[in-house]
């Protein structure tokens, strides 16, 4: 029962939310692999160093296909890999999901 009553607050809150462009990160101990779904669904995807620069580039990067408030970054949790871009991204204000890798596996397999 609290799941279903969760999912329908979620929904209710995605309603809510304007995104135009879904960005997935692959983090890895140096690089920053990006795959970002834009507008008429059209794939761009590039790589970028997991570090400060590479965090500013990348917004830069994002920006060029919608505003970056309407983008919506997921990530899985790699554990200290992927804190710096995650808690980068959240202080710059955007709108960041940190995904149980278990989750993601078990979707791509369904």
């Amino acid at each position: 029962m609290k799941s279903k009553l969760r999912m329908r607050l979620l929904a209710a809150c995605w309603r809510s939310i304007d995104i135009d462009v879904f960005v997935g990160i692959d983090v890895s101990k140096k690089w920053l692999d990006v795959c970002l779904l834009g507008p008429g669904q059209k794939v761009h995807s590039k790589r970028f160093a997991n570090d400060g620069s590479g965090f500013a580039e990348l917004a830069r990067w994002c920006s060029r296909f919608a505003p970056l408030g309407r983008c919506h970054f997921c990530l899985e949790s790699t554990g200290c890999y992927g804190y710096g871009i995650a808690s980068w991204l959240c202080d710059a204000g955007h709108l960041v999901s940190v995904e149980n890798a278990r989750t993601i596996k078990h979707f791509a397999i369904g």
